[in-house]
């Protein structure tokens, strides 16, 4: 009974942490993320309080389910029509980032004394962007819809990404056979299958909010559907990241309602909106809930009982931000140079990586044993790096804090830093 009150009143301050993180980003423009990674880290590696173990059974489901409705969540602010205007920005974005992560921490960790076939994997298993972080720091910074579109995107696609291509390297490693088209296969037809069921889902599910949206519990029922079609796609692909990709489709086809019921019925039009509204009010406050919790998680997963490794994961980390303006630059996306600079610094590795760090040694691969410990520590950094550059483009502006020389201005243009607004002003 004691261990039973202790986690509630823990779990209690954390919300209580998470509501005051978001009210001191409103203030000072320090993200959340920043304080409650901290909070995990006292509990955690600190305090000891709580053990990565103590939590390891119930981890999996928890993170997932963040995942699915921060991906929810987010499709449903998402327009069609600026998803087609930055899908090949998004796309150029994630490949490029894959490859210059997947080269070089293969080139560091070669370096500091393992094969390349550890490297290639470490560097794989790094090579996405976390959407359980992306999305909750776009929604709190002022920056294009565009640009957050396309990093939000990035963070979707390459979760798919990565988890086929890893997954096929340890088959790779382990089988010693490899064959292209399967691969290729496998992640086109991952794509199309979540993509299409999550909208037939959609489409499905508004006929039916019309009906339904007045019963008391119709938004639980939502909730159901979501698990539902995460893991329907999940089974189907045999891709955990797919069933994430529907869910993100099914939010997209929610909140864009309005493109696929065309009505001059006020009264229709009005339950339409107000239903697209309450659910966004709804999953937003949930969004909220997990995602305090997940960052706290990511704090406790930090080992510094092998300095040399969490030194290794901090030099890693700094790499990979150093390079990203590159893959902002392949990318061709024109826009402000503050929302590029911010671009360069959201490189948060997150639940992708942090599960796919375990099937190598799962697999009975050799010398994959610290690649955990390096793993959690690039968590780490990359949102602790991330949240401070933000901040301090946000304080400085892009000038104060410029990430390198293809971050330069359009010609002919003075373009600034934005205000709360989200309109242009000097630097």
């Amino acid at each position: 009974m004691v261990e039973i009150i202790t986690a509630f009143f823990g779990a209690g301050l954390i919300i209580f942490f998470g509501f005051f993180g978001e009210w001191i980003f409103r203030k000072t423009n320090i993200p959340d993320a920043l304080w409650l990674m901290l909070v995990g880290v006292l509990i955690g590696p600190i305090m000891h309080w709580v053990a990565p173990g103590d939590i390891a059974g119930a981890a999996p489901f928890f993170i997932t389910f963040a995942l699915l409705f921060m991906l929810f969540e987010g499709g449903l602010h998402l327009r069609l029509r600026d998803l087609l205007r930055g899908m090949t920005s998004a796309m150029l974005l994630t490949f490029t980032n894959f490859l210059i992560t997947v080269a070089v921490i293969t080139m560091l960790s070669i370096l500091f004394g393992w094969s390349m076939q550890i490297g290639l994997l470490l560097g794989i298993i790094l090579g996405g962007t976390s959407s359980a972080v992306v999305i909750p720091m776009l929604r709190q910074l002022n920056i294009r819809k565009q640009t957050s579109l396309i990093l939000t995107i990035e963070s979707a696609v390459s979760d798919v990404l990565v988890i086929v291509v890893a997954v096929t390297a340890v088959d790779i490693i382990a089988s010693e056979f490899f064959s292209l088209a399967d691969l290729l296969n496998s992640l086109l037809g991952s794509f199309s299958i979540a993509i299409l069921v999550g909208a037939v889902a959609g489409l499905a599910w508004l006929q039916l909010e019309r009906r339904f949206k007045k019963i008391r519990l119709f938004y639980m029922v939502t909730i159901g559907i979501l698990l539902v079609l995460y893991s329907a796609v999940a089974f189907i692909t045999k891709i955990d990241g797919a069933g994430a990709i529907a869910t993100l489709s099914f939010g997209i086809v929610l909140g864009n309602y309005r493109r696929f019921f065309h009505t001059t019925n006020e009264s229709l039009e009005k339950e339409l909106s107000d239903a697209s509204h309450e659910t966004e009010q709804i999953f937003g406050q949930i969004t909220f809930f997990l995602k305090t919790f997940f960052f706290v998680y990511i704090g406790i997963l930090v080992d510094f009982s092998e300095p040399i490794l969490i030194l290794l994961a901090a030099a890693m980390t700094l790499l990979l931000i150093a390079l990203r303006p590159l893959a902002v630059h392949v990318s061709r996306y024109k826009t402000y140079a503050t929302d590029k600079t911010v671009m360069a610094s959201l490189i948060p590795k997150g639940l992708a990586a942090a599960v796919l760090v375990q099937v190598p040694a799962q697999a009975g691969i050799a010398g994959t044993e610290p690649l955990q410990a390096v793993v959690h520590g690039v968590i780490f950094f990359s949102i602790l790096f991330g949240t401070i550059l933000v901040f301090a483009i946000r304080y400085l502006g892009y000038r104060g804090f410029l990430l390198g020389a293809v971050l330069e201005e359009e010609k002919g243009r003075n373009i600034g830093v934005m205000d709360k607004k989200g309109r242009a002003r000097h630097a």
